[in-house]
């Protein structure tokens, strides 16, 4: 610009309105007025949503990092192309190729003739004619798009989804960012990764609150039990729960509908008076402090006296161990090993192995054995037993408690050792307490 300025020199239109002016400082200034204001202008745009209260966030919007590894429901193209995404729908299969290719690439073509197009008889009416009609369609089709959009349920899903994965992003983001970025984060997670592993692994057979742990339903009865809030204390009082042990949420589509604990909870536990359930209320909080979960931490300490006449009403009058091992090599034991119940230890290698003496033995009704013909990997066996105990990393607590750290460099045996490790960290109150019972 400045070389043809100097080349050609000013061509002003006459008749001339003011007075010839300097470039400097005259010119300059006018021109640094027209920069500030496509300056302000700029910012208004970045910023004008987030101060009005348009945006919930400044500037572009950050949505989960892209994986490569699984499909996004919500792509789509920026707003200036959403009407060529909208057009290609009326084009399926090999027909596409028209929508994508040819005819846009014959309108471009009409663009291009438009100057010698114009010199025609009637070729600027044309010419006018062709743009209204291009510039309508395309603010038509891009209507389309955002309206279809708006009434399509699984697009709102993925977008839902899209935005709980950034937060979770973000929040993880805030102890430790990896090198690899922030898809090795989430690939870490369990509170990410343990319902795609759920979904994958489980779902055809038991169900998480209902539906796969993605959120997608079935129209299938679940042949097992329910999982959301396993081994909490809500989730224990329902397996003794008279009516609930038989349902679709426990024992009702297994075998064990009909077996042992199913007839003590119906025929014993039904005909329980006022003092005897709130031995049992206790016995049943006891054995669900064994799982050690973080969402409980904070009240089981509290209540570590009730735990720990808990722990004695489990041998005593309840009468647990009348069939079960608990803190003790009870050769006799019949039922599975209730000593670390719904540990990270104890849940690992009852998914490895279901069959094992500890657990179902020969009567395990279906469940495979995972640790056989590596049908989990290690790795991710220890993010899904983290996800359905609900270990993860919560930025309220200030601490990395529950987030895997790269699992993917560990040997099985180091994620076991580490597994029992914190399975065995009980408090001092605790210690005592199954010291007294033993």
């Amino acid at each position: 610009h400045i070389y043809l300025f100097r080349r050609h020199g000013l061509t002003p239109a006459e008749p001339k309105r003011r007075p010839d002016q300097k470039f400097w400082p005259e010119q300059v200034l006018k021109d640094s007025v027209g920069c500030f204001g496509v300056m302000m202008a700029v910012l208004f745009l970045v910023c004008g949503p987030y101060v009005l209260g348009w945006s919930d966030h400044l500037g572009a919007g950050l949505t989960a990092p892209a994986d490569p590894s699984s499909s996004y429901g919500a792509a789509r193209p920026e707003w200036y192309f959403l009407f060529l995404f909208q057009f290609l729908k009326y084009f399926p299969g090999w027909t596409e190729i028209l929508g994508a290719i040819v005819i846009p690439s014959l309108g471009l073509l009409i663009l291009f003739l438009m100057p010698f197009i114009a010199k025609w008889p009637r070729g600027h009416v044309f010419n006018v004619g062709y743009l209204f009609i291009c510039l309508a369609g395309a603010a038509g089709l891009t209507y389309q798009a955002l309206e279809q959009d708006k009434n399509n349920p699984e697009y709102a899903k993925s977008v839902a989804s899209a935005e709980e994965t950034m937060d979770r992003v973000m929040e993880l983001a805030e102890q430790k960012f990896p090198e690899a970025g922030a898809l090795a984060l989430l690939r870490q997670d369990p509170k990410t990764q343990g319902p795609k592993l759920f979904a994958q692994h489980c779902a055809s057979c038991h169900r998480y609150d209902g539906h796969d742990g993605l959120g997608n339903g079935s129209d299938e009865e679940p042949s097992a039990s329910d999982l959301k809030g396993f081994a909490t204390r809500d989730w224990m009082m329902g397996w003794v729960d008279h009516d609930r042990i038989t349902s679709i949420e426990y024992y009702g589509g297994t075998a064990f509908a009909s077996g042992k604990m199913t007839r003590w909870v119906r025929r014993k536990v039904s005909r329980f008076d006022e003092t005897e359930m709130e031995q049992l209320k206790l016995a049943m909080y006891a054995l669900s402090a064994e799982a050690k979960l973080p969402v409980q931490k904070e009240i089981e300490e509290q209540e570590a006296d009730l735990i720990a006449e808990g722990f004695q009403l489990m041998k005593d009058e309840v009468g647990c161990t009348d069939c079960h091992r608990f803190h003790n090599q009870d050769e006799e034991a019949t039922a599975p090993v209730l000593t670390g119940y719904g540990s990270k230890d104890w849940l690992t290698r009852f998914i490895r192995n279901p069959e094992h003496p500890d657990f179902y033995g020969e009567d395990n009704d279906r469940m495979p054995a995972y640790g056989e013909g590596n049908k989990i990997s290690e790795s991710d066996l220890s993010l899904l037993v983290d996800w359905l105990r609900q270990d993860w990393y919560r930025p309220e607590s200030g601490t990395a408690e529950g987030l895997v750290e790269n699992e993917n460099n560990k040997e099985p045996a180091e994620i076991e050792s580490e597994s029992e490790s914190e399975d065995t960290d009980t408090s001092a109150e605790e210690e005592d307490a199954i010291a007294a019972v033993i």
